[in-house]
């Protein structure tokens, strides 16, 4: 795939996201203009101490906003599935769902995700255990970020991010209306 094609998908990308975040806030009844720059802001942190994209951390934010958490709540809630994810080799989307859920007072799904925590039946030993699980997460996540693998990681990143920001724009507003003639002369 050339530079071009790819920085054009990546910010086709950006911005189907970026409206289906906003669906996620308003659905919720909250004003999207005012809480995306929070976690703009968030995102970006989070993207510049782990291997994370600001648009992998934004598309957690909106399943967090679909399970219902927002604000600090749903930062919490992805930075914590973050953790969790790099502490058990998984993807922090697959513990979103208990992360929010936790947030919301239920930390029943996360006993039943994290190895060792099944039979734990007192709620304060079991959010001293998944505390530590989370903290040791969180200082594995940011040690990759500072091996090699992680910084070449992060060096891909922040190329394919000045290309989509340089050329992205761009290359959208000239192939708009070339896709447009060329669906009204399909039609």
């Amino acid at each position: 795939k050339s530079w071009l094609q790819g920085a054009l998908d990546s910010y086709v990308k950006i911005e189907s996201n970026q409206l289906r975040l906003t669906a996620a806030i308003e659905s919720g009844g909250r004003a999207a203009a005012d809480l995306i720059p929070v976690y703009q802001r968030y995102a970006a942190a989070i993207a510049n101490t782990t291997t994370e994209t600001t648009g992998s951390v934004m598309a957690l934010f909106r399943q967090a906003e679909i399970f219902g958490v927002s604000g600090d709540a749903a930062h919490r809630a992805v930075q914590n599935a973050i953790a969790l994810g790099a502490a058990h080799e998984r993807g922090a989307d697959s513990f979103l769902r208990a992360t929010t859920m936790m947030e919301q007072g239920n930390t029943r799904m996360l006993g039943r995700l994290i190895p060792g925590l099944q039979g734990i039946r007192d709620q304060g030993v079991l959010m001293t255990r998944v505390q530590q699980r989370i903290a040791a997460g969180m200082r594995v996540a940011q040690a990759e970020t500072q091996g090699l693998g992680g910084q070449l990681i992060k060096l891909k990143q922040e190329m394919e991010a000045v290309i989509t920001k340089q050329f992205g724009p761009t290359v959208a507003a000239g192939f708009k209306p070339l896709v447009e003639m060329a669906r009204s002369a399909v039609k």
